[in-house]
């Protein structure tokens, strides 16, 4: 947990967002997790593609 305290805030002075997801959110819900990450860069998720699955 230090280790990427120190690693979050080294980013951030040098003008990185940093977001952080669990493995467990990934597993789960992907598609949200790449939704939160494109907002973050101001793609709206109308413009999201959500994969079909057959």
């Amino acid at each position: 947990m230090a280790r990427d305290r120190r690693r979050t805030q080294y980013l951030r002075a040098c003008g990185w967002t940093v977001m952080r997801f669990s493995g467990s959110q990934i597993n789960r819900n992907a598609t949200q997790c790449a939704v939160q990450v494109l907002r973050s860069m101001g793609i709206r998720q109308s413009r999201v593609i959500t994969p079909q699955y057959e």
